[in-house]
């Protein structure tokens, strides 16, 4: 399948990044056929060097949706730092979409861990879900497109050596 990326032409973006988006996605399909695939951002008020922010952001909020609606949790996340003084992360999450229909409280629950951590208030994208059921390419192809968002390399770099771009869950496929 050819899928389209949301970068502009002669701007480059990272492949391993689109490679990691395309194998979870296609991972959390053999779990539930059925995906509800949605983006959020997440703002730091201070710049770290490492990604343990998001680390733990991300162990938490997974913990809660996999206790809420079970599992798995599919995620990826990209760094990113421009003019801000602290670095920005956007974070794809996938869950069984039989279970959730619409991301609100999941990022209602974002919300309130990132208050309680005395972060800025995560931010919801504009249309920012995207349900995928089995045999809808054109779903797919706007869900792929809309998360590969997250490989462009602009913007990329703001961060210590030890630090990465970006991090993914590490979701199997199903044994048929």
């Amino acid at each position: 399948m050819d899928l389209p990326i949301n970068a502009k032409e002669a701007r480059p973006v990272y492949l391993e990044m689109l490679t990691a988006i395309k194998q979870q996605i296609d991972a959390i399909q053999t779990h539930s056929p059925r995906v509800l695939l949605f983006r959020l951002d997440v703002r730091l008020d201070r710049y770290t060097d490492d990604n343990k922010p998001i680390s733990r952001f991300i162990h938490k909020l997974t913990k809660w949706i996999t206790k809420t609606y079970g599992g798995p949790v599919g995620y990826l996340w990209a760094r990113e730092q421009d003019t801000a003084p602290a670095q920005h992360y956007h974070l794809i999450i996938m869950v069984n979409g039989k279970k959730v229909r619409y991301p609100s409280r999941i990022i209602d629950k974002a919300d309130q861990i990132a208050t309680g951590w005395e972060w800025p208030i995560t931010g919801k994208a504009e249309n920012c879900y995207y349900d995928i059921r089995p045999g809808d390419t054109e779903a797919y192809r706007a869900a792929f497109r809309r998360a590969s968002y997250l490989a462009k390399v602009r913007t990329k770099g703001g961060k210590g050596k030890t630090a990465n771009n970006y991090g993914r869950s590490n979701i199997k496929p199903k044994s048929a």
